[in-house]
């Protein structure tokens, strides 16, 4: 009796520490756990911090129309000329956003990040120092402008990716957005100062230290992360809303991306003074990043009446411009345009990876961006040579009128899902 009492008692001592090794080792998998999730955590706000970082500077393309009037008194060039160098940029950019996903397979979100911020210190260090225009086409329009395309392509998909897309990718695009906005006061200032193009040197100084933030660290490949996958669907309505957000994008952005590229130019051409056109260039940058952020705000409502605001946003700016001449007027309606253009920029990626969910996201965006590419490049090359030809700008915001009414039936067609 005694006997099977202390084995009685052993075997309760025994199954005791059992159960709490039991438990020890579930506070220890939770524990091991919670690390784990806390580092991803603190990895995922480091990752979104450097490519924040970058597409800011990337954003400075925006900027552009701040060098503008310097680039024309420096190399004596023509307002097309003018217009051509951001419409060779956009091509670029647009080349870049279709290659980068498979930079990022092979080496990384930051590596190439890294990489493109300082190749573009290379280029926009030669940019400042050239002394011809053709020179300066390959070193800021192609080489910038690929780098620029690079980086916000990759850091679009940090963002697309994120445990809040719908945060996180307006937020992306609003950086960039927002380095037009600083970056263009800040040319401004020193182009008033007599800088000219040397003003470029302070992007270089940004872009280098963006590469040095970019190339330290773990690197993080989005391809790893999991996402919800296309939703169901026959391929030829695949190709129906594909075809759709493409039209969108390219006739809903051509007059964003004809100011953005020649607002400089359109004040100069209303008389402005100096102070106006800092104010007005400001408003200009400050709309398109407010436009690209506001998407956020449109959490669990329809990405279609994100889109149908920022059509009717870009026509009130147009019709401003067309109808008024006085230089303050000017400025609110560029204003205006960019704030319906920075919408729209934002509202696209959110309605494409609703439509094709995260996992065909990558895929869709990268043929919808040509769209833009091709906006791009049409826009301010073609105000420039209406404006050549006729000596004014209204011709282009006429043209601008069309395309953006055009985008309006494309946007009643999308999916019902959008709705």
């Amino acid at each position: 009796m005694i006997q099977a009492d202390r084995v009685l008692t052993s075997c309760i001592c025994i199954y005791k520490f059992d159960q709490r090794a039991g438990d020890c080792l579930k506070v220890r998998s939770q524990a091991i756990i919670s690390a784990r999730s806390l580092g991803a955590i603190t990895f995922d706000v480091s990752s979104l911090f450097k490519a924040l970082l970058a597409v800011f500077c990337a954003g400075a393309l925006y900027g552009w129309s701040a060098l503008a009037p310097s680039l024309q008194s420096q190399f004596d060039t023509s307002k097309a000329d003018v217009g051509f160098v951001f419409s060779l940029a956009i091509v670029s950019f647009t080349a870049a956003v279709l290659i980068a996903p498979r930079l990022v397979e092979r080496f990384g979100d930051d590596v190439v990040i890294g990489a493109s911020a300082f190749l573009a210190t290379a280029w926009v260090g030669l940019a400042v120092v050239t002394s011809s225009f053709g020179m300066f086409l390959l070193c800021f329009s192609f080489g910038f402008g690929f780098a620029s395309g690079t980086i916000y392509s990759t850091a679009l998909r940090v963002g697309a990716s994120g445990a809040r897309p719908w945060l996180t990718t307006p937020m992306i695009v609003a950086g960039f957005g927002l380095g037009g906005v600083v970056f263009s006061a800040i040319w401004t200032v020193l182009v008033a100062q007599g800088w000219g193009l040397r003003a470029l040197a302070v992007l270089a100084g940004a872009l280098c230290l963006t590469a040095i933030l970019g190339l330290t660290g773990r690197t993080i490949n989005v391809r790893d992360r999991a996402g919800k996958s296309h939703p169901a669907g026959s391929e030829s309505e695949t190709r129906r809303e594909l075809a759709l957000l493409w039209g969108i994008f390219a006739f809903g952005s051509f007059a964003g991306l004809m100011v953005m590229g020649l607002a400089g130019s359109v004040l100069e051409h209303s008389q402005a003074g100096i102070t106006l056109t800092g104010i007005a260039l400001a408003g200009v940058t400050v709309g398109n990043t407010l436009g690209r952020f506001s998407a956020a705000l449109t959490r669990g409502a329809s990405p279609k009446l994100a889109l149908v605001v920022s059509v009717a946003l870009s026509l009130v700016g147009l019709g401003l411009a067309v109808l008024s001449a006085a230089p303050a007027w000017v400025g609110v309606s560029l204003a205006l345009i960019a704030l319906g253009y920075g919408l729209m920029a934002s509202a696209l990626p959110l309605a494409t990876s609703h439509i094709f969910g995260t996992q065909g996201f990558q895929a869709a965006y990268g043929i919808i961006f040509t769209a833009w590419g091709l906006s791009g490049f049409a826009a301010p090359w073609l105000a420039g040579l209406l404006f050549d030809l006729s000596g004014s700008f209204t011709p282009g915001f006429i043209v601008a009128i069309v395309t953006t009414l055009f985008t309006l039936p494309l946007i009643y067609l999308l999916d019902r899902e959008t709705r």
